[in-house]
Formats: C-alpha cells, structure tokens, sequence
C-alpha cells in the first residue's frame, strides 16, 4: 500500500511541476531534480530505513515522478520539427545534467 501511495505522489507532483513550467522544461527540470533525490536517497537513506520503505521512495516516489517516456517523446517532437539547437540544448541539459546532478545527491547524501 505505500508503495501505491508514493507513486500516486510521485505522478501528482511531476503532474504538479507540468502545470508551472510549460513543454519540456518540465521533464527537463522533473528529471535533473529526481536525478539528484535518487542520487541522495541512494547514500542518505539506504542504510536508515527499512527495504520496503527505501524502495517505496526511489521506485515509487521517484520512479513515477521522473519520466523516460516523455523525455523520449519530447526529443522525437524537436527532431521531428528541426529545432536542432533545442534538441541538443535538451539532450545535453538532461543526461550531462542528471548525472551531474545524480553525482551531487551521493555526496550530499553522504555527508
């Protein structure tokens, strides 16, 4: 059940963020922010909560509140219409950036 839950959060709140920003800046900016929670979650929280609780947050929580799909189909709309500096701009904004971002939540978590 709270894993249920904490996919309903998750998908409420990336639902949430697509409301404030417009296009793909909200995948953009919903993927880098769980980028770094799960880079956090994955040191800060691993070893102090129960399995169950720990995946509830990173599978449920973030795995429904980050989005590969909508990333996948945002980069086939800017191909498709030759916006060819967007789609780069894109492309390098949320891999460079989630991983850099991935990378800051593990050292933040393990402090």
């Amino acid at each position: 059940m709270l894993f249920i839950m904490m996919s309903m959060l998750g998908a409420a709140s990336r639902y949430g963020l697509s409301l404030i920003f417009e296009n793909i800046w909200a995948t953009l900016i919903v993927n880098v922010i769980g980028a770094f929670l799960m880079g956090y979650s994955s040191t800060a929280l691993k070893t102090r909560l129960q399995p169950h609780h720990y995946k509830a947050i990173t599978t449920g929580f973030l795995g429904s509140f980050t989005t590969f799909s909508t990333m996948s189909k945002e980069t086939y709309v800017l191909l498709s219409t030759c916006a060819y500096r967007m789609l780069i701009l894109y492309l390098v904004l949320t891999i460079i950036g989630g991983f850099l971002l991935c990378l800051l939540g593990v050292k933040a978590g393990a402090r």
